[in-house]
């Protein structure tokens, strides 16, 4: 079980270039607590999908998007936030996917199936805060990996 508390907390450009960046740090973080490594991939692509829908949907032109990794005890949780983007809601679950033909539409419903928990939450004065929330499937949290 991990201590509980912040484990990484960054900002990242509202550009999709800067999106291989923000994975960097997240796996940068999960590495450092020793979260399994296929376990890690669930996050990673649910993380991924949050930031990118924030950085697609949810942000101005020249904006930014906040992320960050905590430790709640036996859960990791990863926050999105975006700073809002005129006429764009808050999002809400999505019930069923999207058309076989249709190459897009899909990020809601990964975040779903692969977080243990996924809300929303409109942020003053116009932002989203995703919030997925993790549980480790096969192992518990670890120690940080010493260095080879």
């Amino acid at each position: 079980m991990q201590t509980p508390g912040l484990l990484r907390a960054f900002a990242i450009p509202a550009d999709v270039s800067a999106l291989a960046g923000a994975r960097r740090e997240m796996t940068a973080a999960l590495d450092a607590i020793g979260w399994d490594e296929q376990e890690a991939g669930r996050i990673l692509l649910a993380g991924s999908e949050a930031v990118s829908n924030a950085i697609e949907h949810g942000s101005p032109e020249a904006g930014s998007v906040e992320i960050a990794l905590e430790a709640t005890g036996d859960q990791l949780v990863v926050r999105v936030r975006d700073h809002g983007r005129p006429g764009s809601a808050t999002p809400v679950a999505c019930d069923e996917e999207p058309p076989s033909t249709h190459i897009r539409g899909r990020g809601l419903l990964i975040m779903e199936r692969l977080a243990d928990s996924l809300a929303f939450t409109a942020c003053d004065p116009a932002g989203t805060e995703v919030v997925l929330a993790f549980t480790p499937v096969s192992a518990m949290l670890t120690a940080p990996r010493q260095a080879a």
